[in-house]
């Protein structure tokens, strides 16, 4: 038996700058359709049956995005979830010399983020856990991060505060460069080399969060941009791979931000360009018996008409 391992970054090309132009945010709700394809080609002279465990479009709502629907062809074995992470789990036999697609098609609304009224909401004490742990390319436990959160954060006498100061020490200490040395290797990377691309943004914004005691997420998905690469409110020219965060505030719940190129927090996802998919990098995974199989991953988003989004 073979295993499979397919990092879902593999299949989008890296994020790019998107143009720091002020364009006017409009309070319309729109409809788009996501299509994620995930194809197993077996070129093989031998039947293969495979196993995967595929990550799925978060099912909770935002201030930003709602799951109106979705559909899996073939149907999936089951699915888990944990929090905000859901697992779909396939089992597909692949003839020799065919290949077999497994596609999930998710309708969405998204909105702009207009920050709620003030309440009380809280994370378990393992979701807390969690959002605050150091992980690979999230090391908020590493020494020199910690220092830097202390430095960057003392004074801060709420969480509002704290994300607004991490914020301008993100947009000050960061050149976006899709050569840096640091791109796609996260927030120590991104420090050390003062550079990077719309993960290092997300980050090491989200490593000070977490080690100034704030929880964080990074946010993986897509904006949709007209053709000179800004965010568009209806219609778009182009779909892009991209990275933000989320930091939790017992007031507001999950609050977005987009360091990459937003000159503030209060105007981060002020319109409804952002296709918000999953958090953190995670990967397919799955194991292959009788012949050895290759994956490949590719994603459209479509946007409706008000017509068909009335139909929905």
């Amino acid at each position: 038996m073979r295993l499979i391992r397919y990092a879902v970054a593999v299949l989008t090309v890296t994020c790019i700058l998107l143009a720091a132009v002020v364009v006017p945010a409009a309070a319309a709700e729109r409809q788009v359709t996501l299509t994620i394809q995930t194809v197993v080609s077996n070129p093989s002279s031998s039947p293969a049956t495979v196993k995967l465990s595929i990550p799925l479009i978060s099912s909770s709502s935002s201030p930003y995005q709602s799951l109106l629907s979705e559909s899996f062809t073939p149907q999936p074995v089951k699915i888990e979830e944990n929090g905000d992470t859901r697992t779909a789990h396939f089992e597909v036999r692949v003839p020799a010399g065919q290949s077999v697609t497994i596609e999930e098609r998710y309708v969405l609304a998204l909105k702009p983020y207009q920050r709620p009224e003030a309440g009380q909401y809280s994370l378990s004490e393992a979701e807390r856990a969690f959002y605050l742990k150091g992980e690979p390319t999230i090391e908020a436990d590493h020494p020199t991060l910690r220092k830097v959160a202390a430095q960057v954060t003392e004074g801060a006498a709420t969480v509002e505060e704290k994300a607004q100061a991490v914020f301008r020490y993100v947009r000050g200490k960061l050149r976006y460069n899709a050569s840096s040395t640091a791109a796609n290797k996260g927030a120590l990377a991104a420090y050390e080399a003062g550079s990077g691309v719309c993960q290092e943004f997300a980050s090491l914004f989200v490593a000070l969060m977490r080690a100034s005691g704030v929880p964080a997420r990074v946010v993986n998905g897509y904006v949709l941009l007209d053709s000179q690469r800004r965010l568009t409110t209806q219609g778009f020219a182009q779909r892009v791979r991209h990275q933000w965060a989320e930091y939790f505030d017992p007031a507001y719940g999950w609050v977005p931000v987009d360091p990459t190129f937003e000159s503030t927090p209060d105007a981060s996802l002020s319109r409804p360009a952002y296709v918000r998919q999953n958090f953190g990098d995670r990967p397919v995974k799955g194991t292959s018996a009788g012949a050895k199989v290759s994956l490949s991953r590719s994603a459209s988003v479509t946007e409706l008409t008000v017509e068909a989004a009335l139909q929905n």
